[in-house]
């Protein structure tokens, strides 16, 4: 229909994006600051157990907690590594939600290798008992970073306890700034492509884990173009 449509524009919330902490670690990766990112570690901690109990989620046909909460990311690393996810294997349960209406997987960890050789892990936890919080740890040949809600941390040296705090905020202080570029883009007749290609990155990863844990194996990602 995309492709047939071309007035129709597509989009989804990936707000993380408009994240101020990870814009400027974004500019600090492309600078070559941490050297060859070589492990990517991403959690999507949902805590909000009573919404996948009680809420629509739970209502929803063959809801995929990947989809849901997963993606936001992988558009993370999308965003920040500009490194395409290739492979993934996914092991799941769901003890936490077992004896609960909410029918699906409540927790999927995936096994991801990047184009370049780099690995990763992606996790979707939506039965933590945690804040809801987006993890995000990397690590490369130079420095590592690891976030946590007050500010995130980067080390720059091995085997001491040395870092440097960022505190510039993890939410974005304005939740409508993505909104209102994707308005301007559509106004403007802009930036379709860019849009809707960005989703589909991350769209065709999450068909691939969802892949992968049905079937329990490794999965190639096959873009959709």
């Amino acid at each position: 229909i995309l492709k047939k449509k071309r007035k129709i524009y597509f989009y989804s919330n990936h707000i993380l994006r408009k994240s101020e902490r990870f814009i400027k670690i974004k500019k600090m990766i492309e600078k070559n600051s941490f050297g060859k990112i070589y492990y990517f570690e991403g959690d999507y901690n949902y805590g909000r157990l009573n919404k996948i109990i009680s809420g629509w989620r739970g209502k929803i046909k063959s809801y995929s907690i990947t989809l849901g909460g997963g993606i936001h990311l992988i558009d993370l690393s999308n965003f920040l590594l500009k490194n395409k996810i290739i492979e993934v294997k996914s092991y799941s349960n769901n003890i936490v939600t077992k004896n609960t209406k909410f029918k699906y997987k409540d927790c999927i960890v995936t096994i991801v290798k990047f184009e370049n050789n780099t690995i990763g892990k992606i996790t979707s936890n939506f039965g933590c008992v945690y804040p809801h919080f987006h993890k995000l740890n990397f690590y490369g040949t130079k420095k590592t970073y690891e976030n946590f809600i007050e500010y995130g941390k980067i080390y720059t040296q091995r085997d001491r306890n040395i870092f440097k705090k960022i505190k510039d905020k993890y939410k974005p202080s304005n939740k409508s700034k993505l909104f209102e570029e994707f308005l301007n883009s559509i106004s403007k007749m802009k930036n379709r492509n860019k849009y809707i290609k960005e989703v589909f990155d991350c769209l065709s990863v999450c068909f691939a884990i969802d892949e992968s844990v049905k079937n329990n194996k490794a999965i190639k990602v096959k873009y959709i173009q």
